[in-house]
């Protein structure tokens, strides 16, 4: 029994009511129910079929949060486990080289003191970076799909503009404005990466 495209818009439909909100998990969980209806349950009529099938994700799409997602957001559990695959890395890094920084300034002080030398250039540096990150953002802000990855990438990137603001503004010392430069830099990797796979996700569903 292969489903109609009404049949497949009550699945998504479903999921929807069910917070389900993000279009890449939303579509992965349409095929795997999809699949799931036509292949197991043929000889039995949709409704009851698609009922059954439900029931086996109720436990994916019940509501969930974690701390390494939002202190007050709460989404399905598929999708908080997703998010949490994408924002885990970024976390590490980001402890890894406030680690390193602390380390730096203790027992290599003189490397801050080369860093305040040359300060001026790593901001103009890190300005050009910050106005090619905005192009990226502003260009993915306006697509229409909602999926995960955007929605990283937009945490990300009002994060990153708030630590921008406050180094301009010139509120941080030396050895703090060092740390903020290199751990913003090192989000590159990551909105690249985000963005890349939300394009990739219009590219493959033709969003």
């Amino acid at each position: 029994m292969k489903l109609d495209k009404e049949q497949v818009e009550l699945i998504n439909s479903f999921l929807v009511k069910n917070e389900v909100v993000f279009d890449d998990v939303r579509y992965e969980i349409i095929d795997h129910i999809a699949c799931d209806v036509e292949e197991n349950y043929a000889e039995i009529p949709f409704p009851d079929a698609v009922k059954i099938v439900f029931k086996k994700w109720e436990f994916q799409i019940r509501m969930s949060h974690s701390i390494w997602i939002s202190s007050w957001s709460n989404f399905p559990k598929i999708t908080v486990e997703k998010l949490k695959q994408l924002s885990i890395p970024q976390a590490v890094v980001t402890s890894l080289i406030i680690i390193l920084s602390l380390i730096i300034n203790i027992y290599f002080p003189n490397i801050i003191e080369h860093f305040l030398v040359y300060e001026h250039t790593f901001k103009l540096i890190y300005g050009l970076w910050f106005i090619g990150i905005s192009v990226l953002g502003l260009k993915l802000f306006f697509t229409k799909a909602y999926t995960t990855y955007k929605y990283i990438f937009k945490r990300n990137f009002y994060m990153i503009y708030l630590i921008t603001i406050i180094l301009f503004i010139g509120y941080v010392n030396g050895s703090t404005s060092f740390t903020y430069l290199f751990v913003n830099l090192s989000f590159t990797i990551f909105f690249i990466q985000n963005y890349r796979a939300h394009f990739k996700f219009i590219k493959n569903n033709l969003i």
